[in-house]
């Protein structure tokens, strides 16, 4: 048998979608937080492009085995958003200095 949605629930799951495209995902807030994360992505892409073998040791032995971009788009995939915040501040933002 085929499970189906009776049609005043699929109208409601349609409209709700609608607006939360509109209202929500879609906004000119949400376009400029994804421009910086894009952003981000990349500078850490080009990092580890031009040194492999700072890649995690796990990412390393892909990288070695299937290739440098493979590895990279794994890592970088696997990353929470707050891990990815942690791994781009560690490697470009200044620490500060201790006397």
């Amino acid at each position: 048998p085929i499970v189906e949605m009776e049609q005043e629930v699929l109208c409601a799951m349609d409209e709700l979608r609608d607006f939360m495209f509109r209202s929500v995902y879609i906004t000119p807030a949400s376009m400029a937080e994804e421009e910086k994360a894009n952003r981000m992505l990349e500078a850490m892409f080009n990092y580890f492009r031009a040194a492999p073998d700072k890649l995690p040791p796990f990412f390393y032995e892909i990288a070695k085995e299937e290739g440098e971009t493979r590895a990279i788009c794994d890592y970088l995939s696997s990353m929470s958003d707050r891990y990815a915040e942690y791994v781009f501040s560690s490697l470009f933002i200044p620490k500060s200095w201790s006397l």
